[in-house]
């Protein structure tokens, strides 16, 4: 693999560079393509050809917030940059809410509601970025597109963003020819391109190479020079260089949760849409996650609304910076809430799952240590079951992975959809006393 420049400066994971790389592509500093070519880039990103005759005007990065703003003659282009993080906050809608030129306050308010802290303090700031913002954009703010653009096929929750990914950048890039084929700009170009590529080679390979998937998710939760210095023998299935460059540009999260998405690509394809929610995280420790929401087992406690799910945890529990593992993965059964209220997260794990792993010889072998304290973060509570010797979830490809999940816990005769139907039905039957 040629490192690029780019590469040593390790773009492949930082949403800023890419950001900023393709602001530049489309601006009117950029010559190494011509103004038709640019047109045609843009149009890709948002997904549909624009029929009226249009100029760039301007390419802002990190715009109040907006990854990159691409404004024109008449409508504006707003792309949300993921590499590593995800979905936070209801940022999708939130964008939409400032740059539209015209919105509705009900939809407005029920955003607000939505976010932490004082409805009035949020109202109060949420209306002076967006006067900003209109100020700003003027006449050009005639009609907006938005875009959702990662590398590992993750759509946006929000359908009003056009999904596109890195791949596909590639390819339209491959298609056209450089405006000039000596000049620097050019060659700044072609450097970006063979980056895109080195990091394409990295997500077939991940694809492709179970032992790589282990090999990441076991060693994921070291940092960038202890997985180096693991990684100066790398085993024999393993591609070092491929390897090496994974570890060099930071493309552990990324690699992880292109796994996950695809997996839950499929999976969100196969079901009922009413009867689940198929979502995937990563921990603060880089930990794989898989969740899924039973949307019909929803019930309120002390007001606070519950939802019943299953998580499937793909990476080992093991302390950060040592080298044993407590366990190759665990299957979680798990209560969310809608709020942080510990207190009852607190009842409900006293009145229901305690008694649940007591009077369950069924559930003998699983615990309570998922189990959120006051304090913390987390608002949920769950059971955990580590996985059985010979499974280990990264070794499936995508097909086997999303088959192994419909059968364990998405079939009502499968052992969690039964558990967590038999504790839904009681948790109910108690609620109404």
């Amino acid at each position: 693999m040629k490192r690029t420049f780019f590469d040593y400066i390790s773009s492949a994971s930082k949403e800023k560079i890419h950001s900023q790389t393709l602001g530049w592509l489309l601006s009117k500093n950029c010559n190494a393509l011509e103004e038709e070519a640019k047109k045609s880039f843009l149009q890709l990103l948002i997904g549909k050809n624009v029929k009226d005759e249009f100029t760039i005007k301007d390419v802002l990065v990190e715009f109040f917030d907006i990854d990159l703003l691409i404004v024109c003659d008449s409508f504006v282009v707003v792309i949300e940059n993921k590499l590593k993080s995800s979905e936070h906050s209801n940022q999708l809608e939130k964008y939409l809410l400032l740059v539209q030129k015209d919105i509705e306050k009900t939809r407005r308010n029920l955003y607000l509601k939505g976010l932490p802290g004082l409805y009035n303090e949020n109202k109060i700031k949420f209306e002076s970025t967006r006067q900003k913002i209109q100020d700003s954009l003027g006449k050009s703010n005639v009609n907006s597109y938005f875009v959702y653009l990662n590398f590992i096929n993750k759509n946006a929750s929000n359908d009003q963003y056009n999904n596109i990914t890195y791949i596909e950048i590639l390819d339209f890039l491959k298609s056209i020819k450089p405006k000039l084929s000596t000049n620097t700009d050019a060659t700044i170009l072609a450097s970006y391109k063979t980056s895109l590529e080195n990091l394409e080679k990295c997500l077939i390979e991940f694809g492709r190479n179970p032992y790589m998937r282990r090999w990441v998710a076991e060693n994921s939760m070291f940092n960038k020079k202890d997985m180096l210095s693991l990684g100066t023998s790398f085993p024999k299935k393993l591609d070092s260089e491929i390897m090496t460059y994974v570890i060099e540009n930071n493309l552990i999260n990324t690699l992880q949760l292109n796994f996950l998405n695809l997996v839950v690509n499929g999976l969100s394809s196969q079901i009922d849409s009413t009867d689940f929610e198929v979502n995937a995280s990563l921990s603060q420790t880089r930990q794989g996650n898989i969740h899924i929401k039973f949307k019909k087992m929803q019930f309120s406690f002390s007001n606070v609304t519950c939802n019943f799910g299953y998580q499937i945890q793909i990476s080992p529990n093991k302390p950060r910076g040592k080298e044993n593992i407590d366990s190759i993965g665990t299957d979680k059964i798990a209560i969310t809430t809608n709020v942080i209220n510990h207190r009852v997260l607190i009842v409900i794990d006293k009145q229901y799952f305690r008694k649940l792993l007591k009077n369950d010889c069924d559930l003998t072998h699983w615990s309570p240590r998922g189990i959120k304290k006051n304090g913390s973060k987390g608002n949920y509570i769950s059971i955990t079951k580590t996985f059985e010797a010979n499974e280990y979830f990264t070794d499936f490809n995508v097909d086997k992975a999303i088959e192994y999940i419909k059968e364990k816990a998405l079939k009502k005769e499968s052992f969690i959809y039964s558990k967590i139907e038999k504790t839904y039905n009681s948790m109910k039957r108690t609620s109404k006393k």
